[in-house]
C-alpha cells in the first residue's frame, strides 16, 4: 500500500450472515513502527474498524456480522502518510 487508502467491495447480495479473517501488516514491515486501519463498510455504514495495526504485531483474528449487507467494503488506510505500508488481509471467509 502507499501513502493513499486502498479498497476492494463484495457484493454479498444479503446472502451471509459472518465475516471471518485475520488482518495485520506484511512481515516485510516487521519490527517497523508502521501502522494501518482497518475499516469494513457495509452498505455504507462502518461496521467495524481496528485502528493502529502495527507492524511486527501478530495477525488479528476479526469477526464481522455481514447479516442483511448488500456490498460489503474492506479499506486500508496507512498512518504513516509518508511510508509505504502493506497491509494485510488473510484467510476471508464468509459464513451463511
Amino acid at each position: 500500500m502507499n501513502n493513499k487508502s486502498t479498497s476492494i467491495d463484495y457484493n454479498l447480495n444479503g446472502k451471509y450472515k459472518k465475516l471471518s479473517t485475520f488482518i495485520g501488516v506484511d512481515d516485510v514491515t516487521k519490527n517497523s513502527n508502521r501502522v494501518v486501519t482497518f475499516r469494513f463498510i457495509g452498505d455504507g455504514t462502518e461496521l467495524a474498524s481496528f485502528e493502529n495495526v502495527t507492524g511486527g504485531d501478530n495477525p488479528k483474528p476479526v469477526n464481522i456480522d455481514v447479516g442483511g449487507v448488500l456490498k460489503l467494503q474492506i479499506v486500508a488506510e496507512p498512518g504513516n502518510v509518508f511510508e509505504s505500508t502493506w497491509a494485510a488481509l488473510a484467510e476471508p471467509k464468509l459464513f451463511q
